[in-house]
């Protein structure tokens, strides 16, 4: 009975410190392929200004999640204080968890402009 609770305490032991030396620093949930900590971040007023300077490009953005689909989490709108831009993340097969309005997050994603002229990013990772 003793080696039973002592390998058992040693896999715990083990488990606790594969997942905090594997953790990401930010201590923020990484969603798709995420988002680096160190990525310049994009103002949306200066997306929603001139979005065809970005179309095509990657950019990463940083605001608060302002709308999201309510049903799966594979879309949603951030704003930071600037503008709002939406962000879709079905065509990278990740969602974010629902219930995320009002907290704070990064996406990274890929710019496109759609009929109206308006930005939107087809998010390839989020960092909540």
């Amino acid at each position: 009975m003793k080696s039973i609770v002592t390998i058992v305490a040693v896999l715990a032991v083990l488990g606790a410190a594969i997942y905090f030396v594997a953790a990401p620093s930010s201590g923020g949930a990484q969603h798709g392929q995420g988002v680096s900590e160190s990525a310049p971040v994009v103002a949306i007023r200066d997306l929603t200004a001139n979005p065809q300077a970005y179309e095509g490009k990657e950019v990463v953005v940083k605001g608060k999640m302002a709308e999201q689909c309510p049903t799966t989490g594979c879309w949603g709108v951030i704003n930071d204080g600037t503008g709002a831009v939406r962000f879709d993340s079905a065509a990278s097969g990740w969602a974010l968890p629902t219930g995320q309005m009002g907290k704070q997050m990064t996406v990274r994603g890929i710019v496109s402009v759609n009929e109206t002229g308006t930005p939107e990013i087809a998010a390839v990772g989020a960092r909540l």
